[in-house]
């Protein structure tokens, strides 16, 4: 006599299912290698700004990763963005929009991120990365050369340069770094 699973058994099996075969970040690349001249922050702003192009929703960030959701049609999707040194890693869930069963209950469908929203990111941050690798090239030699002119000891002029510092800190023009060392290199000249 063979045994068949109720409705609260089928949907625990589904689930253990769904949870064996879920890949994790390391499986799923989404960028394999980041231009050398971006730092950590610039990347994340960089899928940040792509997330934000693509109408995904961030829900949280940290120093290593970002992670947003976004419902569209008939999913509902979360992807987390991870900076791992010289690549972009990701774990993404879906799940359909609820329907009706054979009982008359709505139940949750299962579904998977559609491959090309993954490859609208991809090619999306690539090229904000392109971008952003090009302005650190041509940002590099001018912060080189402001802090070779730019007056010491002026604590007027000190208030404006450590707000620019951070403008460009914040845009990814300079590395945390070379942050840090010019803020303590302002800060030590007042």
């Amino acid at each position: 006599m063979s045994h068949h699973p109720g409705p609260a058994g089928l949907f625990v099996s589904l689930l253990l299912a769904l949870a064996s075969v879920s890949a994790t970040a390391a499986d799923k690349v989404l960028l394999e290698s980041i231009p050398p001249n971006v730092d950590r922050a610039g990347v994340l702003t960089a899928a940040r700004e792509a997330l934000d192009y693509r109408t995904w929703k961030v829900v949280a960030q940290d120093s290593d990763s970002v992670t947003a959701t976004i419902s569209r049609n008939a999913v509902d999707a979360k992807i987390r963005i991870i900076y791992s040194g010289s690549r972009l890693l990701y774990e993404d869930s879906a799940r359909g929009k609820s329907k009706l069963d054979h009982t008359g209950r709505m139940v949750p469908t299962v579904t998977e991120t559609p491959e090309r929203w993954i490859n609208y990111l991809r090619s999306d941050i690539t090229e904000n990365l392109q971008k952003k690798s090009v302005e650190s090239s041509k940002a590099a030699p001018k912060v080189q050369e402001a802090a070779r002119t730019e007056p010491a000891n002026k604590s007027g002029t000190a208030v404006a340069r450590m707000q620019e510092l951070k403008q460009m800190f914040d845009a990814g023009l300079i590395s945390a770094d070379e942050y840090a060392k010019k803020r303590a290199e302002i800060l030590r000249d007042l």
